[in-house]
């Protein structure tokens, strides 16, 4: 299907630390990818162990000026939207929310990057635990992120420790893990929250999004509907990375519509 009313819901500029493209580099590379729009989600993490690399917000209000600035100069070929990636962490959740509620923001994703100060990145985390102790304290977390706190659209990026695990077999299956999924994805339901499908797992070589499609139909199965799209392109080769494959598979565990989202509000476009 064509790409055109489908919206890249993450992505990264040089706002985030880790970002290498900036906002134009990005919008048009997303244009001549055949992507309707894109969301800059750039990263806020206020309670990081990595304190010098990532615990100095960006400029909210800079980037939202350059934003406004590149919708009028794009306004007839992409559609752009302004959001960030909020990494969770228990103690930062009120200065979080009211970072939040200042800003002119048209999506939050809500993440979870590290457990017990920990980055999951880190090969510290994954050393002396097995598999399923390292999976369950991780999924632990996310239940604990949305439990916690309101103050976001859709959960990132389900899954991402296996980008970073050491295990031979990194997979993230449902059914090993089934109750501490649904008590997650439960709870994302009842609050009127979605889920991401992030496809950096494809550009990782792991051959699955994240979460992987058995949580993604449990997820349908319970009565989820709200479900984005986002690559986490960090690079501009990123953006739109797998999309046309991804959407037939939700089409084919019974999705109708994927969402993205505008001041906050969810946006359907059938599939």
């Amino acid at each position: 299907m064509s790409l055109r009313s489908i919206v890249d819901s993450h992505t990264h500029s040089i706002f985030s630390p880790d970002g290498q493209m900036s906002l134009e580099e990005g919008i048009i590379a997303a244009h001549n990818r055949g992507v309707g729009g894109l969301v800059f989600t750039d990263h806020i993490e206020l309670a990081h162990p990595d304190i010098a690399t990532w615990n100095t917000p960006f400029d909210i209000e800079q980037r939202s000026h350059l934003i406004d600035q590149l919708r009028q100069e794009h306004a007839n070929n992409i559609k752009i939207f302004k959001g960030i990636e909020l990494g969770f962490e228990p103690t930062i959740l009120d200065r979080a929310s009211e970072m939040i509620n200042q800003h002119d923001l048209d999506l939050v994703i809500l993440s979870t990057h590290c457990v017990d100060n920990i980055d999951l990145g880190e090969k510290a985390y994954y050393e002396g635990q097995s598999k399923e102790q390292a999976y369950a304290k991780y999924l632990d977390t996310i239940y604990q992120s949305v439990s916690m706190f309101n103050n976001f659209d859709v959960v990132g990026h389900i899954g991402y420790a296996c980008r970073y695990a050491c295990y031979p077999d990194k997979s993230l299956c449902y059914l090993d893990y089934h109750d501490k999924l649904d008590a997650i994805l439960n709870r994302v339901i009842a609050q009127g929250k979605g889920i991401e499908v992030n496809t950096a797992g494809f550009r990782l070589n792991l051959g699955y999004p994240h979460p992987d499609y058995d949580i993604i139909k449990r997820y349908h199965e319970l009565g989820g509907t709200i479900v984005t799209l986002g690559s986490d392109a960090h690079r501009t080769m990123g953006i739109g990375r797998e999309f046309e494959n991804v959407i037939k598979r939700l089409a084919d565990i019974g999705f109708k519509y994927v969402a993205h989202f505008e001041q906050r509000k969810p946006v359907f476009v059938k599939i």
